[in-house]
């Protein structure tokens, strides 16, 4: 099966690994500072695959790893830091991304004949219980 690669951009990805290394106790930084750090840790950019339904009915995703890349980054690492995701054909997937140093957004997407379609969460459902019952994926 074919599979894309997609990057998706970490704004501010030196903040929140200074935050990091401030909540282990490797860095100090001050009380503004870390508050200020502290809201971007959720922001992170992420892909979900969708693997199935849990007994509660909410839709089961697996992490999907991304490797990070500063190829296009500036010196502090505070714009162009990208992970780059591989996602394989006729697969649902959860993915966010950063659209500016405060919002990210949060969507469902699919691979279809090499391109990524977004989908809305009632297609990412149906194609959960899809994979539960061993029903065909269309």
């Amino acid at each position: 099966m074919p599979s894309i690669t997609i990057a998706l951009e970490s704004i501010r990805d030196d903040q929140r690994e200074k935050y990091w290394h401030h909540v282990n106790g490797r860095v100090r930084m001050g009380k503004s500072e870390a508050k200020g750090s502290k809201s971007l840790m959720g922001m992170k950019p992420f892909v979900k695959k969708v693997v199935g339904i849990n007994s509660n009915g909410g839709i089961v995703k697996e992490n999907i790893p991304g490797k990070k890349s500063f190829t296009d980054s500036n010196i502090i690492g505070s714009r162009g830091v990208f992970y780059h995701f591989v996602l394989d054909e006729q697969h649902c997937y959860q993915i966010r991304y950063q659209t500016s140093r405060r919002r990210a957004e949060t969507i469902y997407a699919a691979v279809k004949y090499g391109e990524l379609h977004q989908v809305d969460e009632s297609l990412a459902w149906e194609y959960a219980r899809r994979l539960l019952c061993n029903e065909p994926l269309a």
